[in-house]
C-alpha cells in the first residue's frame, strides 16, 4: 500500500512541476532578430523538386508551439529535453518541422530558439538524429 502512495505521489508531483512549466514557458523567435543565412534561406526553398515552396510564417511556427506547450513542459520535467539539446517538432498536417535549441534560464524559465525549419510532407521529411527527442503535433 505504501508503493502506491509513493507512486501516486511521485506522479502528482511531477504533473505539478509539468503545470508550473507549463503556466511559465516563453517562445522567443531569435530569426526575427538575428537570421541568419541559414534561417533565411530555410524559410522558403525552391531547390528540392515536390516542395512546398509557400513561406513558412512567424504566426505558423508560433502556433505549431503553442499545440504542443503540455509535450515540451514534460520533456523538460522529465529530462528528455535539456538545455542547449537541439530538439525537434513536427506536423505533417500543418506541414512543418522545426529544430529548437532550449535555453535554460535558471529556474522555470526557458527560451526556444527556432534555428531551423522545414517544409515536410509525406513525401519529403525532415531527417532527425537518431536519439534526437521529436514531439509530433
Amino acid at each position: 500500500m505504501s508503493e502506491l502512495r509513493r507512486l501516486i505521489k511521485e506522479h502528482l508531483l511531477l504533473e505539478k512541476k509539468i503545470g508550473h512549466i507549463m503556466a511559465k514557458i516563453e517562445i522567443a523567435f531569435g530569426f526575427e532578430i538575428d537570421r541568419t543565412t541559414h534561417a533565411y534561406e530555410r524559410k522558403n526553398r525552391t531547390d528540392i523538386s515536390g516542395y512546398n515552396d509557400r513561406e513558412i510564417s512567424n504566426g505558423e511556427l508560433k502556433y505549431i508551439i503553442e499545440s504542443c506547450r503540455r509535450e515540451i513542459a514534460e520533456g523538460i520535467s522529465t529530462g528528455e529535453i535539456t538545455d542547449d539539446v537541439a530538439f525537434v517538432i513536427k506536423s505533417k498536417e500543418k506541414e512543418i518541422a522545426m529544430a529548437i535549441v532550449p535555453k535554460h534560464g535558471g529556474g522555470s524559465y526557458w527560451k526556444l530558439l527556432i534555428i531551423t525549419v522545414f517544409r515536410e510532407s509525406y513525401d519529403l521529411s525532415f531527417r532527425v538524429g537518431k536519439d534526437q527527442f521529436v514531439i509530433w503535433v
